[in-house]
This record gives structure tokens, C-alpha cells and sequence, in this order.
């Protein structure tokens, strides 16, 4: 919260579109930056898909969220991490 924010009281708020936005940017920022490969791409989009399953759905779990996000199963994803 900026100053301006706390002596007027006002509390920016965010659309879940924008916030997915900035958070993918995000992500494709740094995997281009730091020159990571294709695993650390899926790692980086589960990370920010998960990320966005829990706004949508506080205390979703990461099976749960993978199978909304992937439509497969965690185990699925591990094996294309390995």
C-alpha cells in the first residue's frame, strides 16, 4: 500500500484478467531473461496457473488445480518435469 493509498483510505482493486496478465508477463519475463529451458517453463506456468486457481478458488489443492488447468493429473505433470 503506497502513502497516497493509506491517507486517503483508497484500496486499488484488480479484475482476475489483469492480475492473470501481469502474472503470466511476469513469468515469460523471467524465463526469457534467464534463458531457462522448456522444464523450467512448465514449472514456472504451474506455479502461476496454481497461482490463479487460488484466487479463483482459495484452498484449491495443486491436484486439484492441475486437473482445472492441465486436465490431467499431477502425476501426469511430474513426468514431464523428470
Amino acid at each position: 500500500m503506497t502513502s497516497t493509498q493509506r491517507s486517503t483510505g483508497r484500496v486499488k482493486t484488480y479484475t482476475f484478467a489483469e492480475v492473470s496478465q501481469v502474472a503470466n508477463h511476469a513469468a515469460d519475463t523471467v524465463l526469457a531473461e534467464m534463458g531457462l529451458d522448456d522444464r523450467d517453463f512448465d514449472v514456472v506456468g504451474l506455479v502461476v496457473n496454481y497461482f490463479l486457481s487460488g484466487l479463483k478458488t482459495p484452498g484449491i489443492s495443486l491436484s486439484d488445480a492441475a486437473r482445472e488447468n492441465y486436465e490431467c493429473d499431477l502425476e501426469e505433470i511430474r513426468g514431464w518435469l523428470t
